[in-house]
């Protein structure tokens, strides 16, 4: 694997390789990228720090980095979206931690809260032919 030490900062954007295999350092701990074929995706029910996403729904390219104003998000089982502020707010995630959270990102979409909740829009399905399968490891 690759490795990448990323200085968290509240301006931290960093780009994620997808097309290898990669680690990226943070202060909270280590995110790991590796690609799959469909026959190698597994069932991760219940996991909150391992997550698959469909590769082909990638429009901008990934990012790791913190909230920003009009981000949206669309939780896995929920239909449509809403704004990440929101997001957080019904979830009752403390304001001071809020500005705290690792995402990915593609655009201005969510596609992860590092360690939550995965958006719909990037689950895999039955069709998906290739994923990234991501996994986050607490410090």
């Amino acid at each position: 694997l690759a490795k990448n030490i990323v200085k968290a900062d509240k301006k931290c954007y960093y780009k994620l390789k997808y097309d290898y295999d990669n680690s990226i350092y943070t202060d909270k701990g280590c995110i790991t990228v590796e690609r799959k074929k469909a026959k190698e995706i597994g069932e991760l029910r219940g996991q909150k720090d391992i997550i698959y996403i469909d590769t082909s729904k990638i429009k901008d390219g990934l990012a790791l980095r913190y909230r920003r104003t009009g981000d949206m998000f669309a939780p896995i089982g929920m239909k449509g979206t809403k704004k990440l502020k929101e997001y957080l707010i019904d979830e009752k995630v403390p304001k001071e931690e809020r500005d705290e959270l690792e995402l990915i990102a593609d655009g201005n979409e969510i596609v992860w809260i590092v360690g939550g909740r995965l958006s719909e829009k990037y689950k895999i399905t039955n069709d998906t032919l290739d994923a990234l399968l991501i996994k986050y490891i607490r410090r």
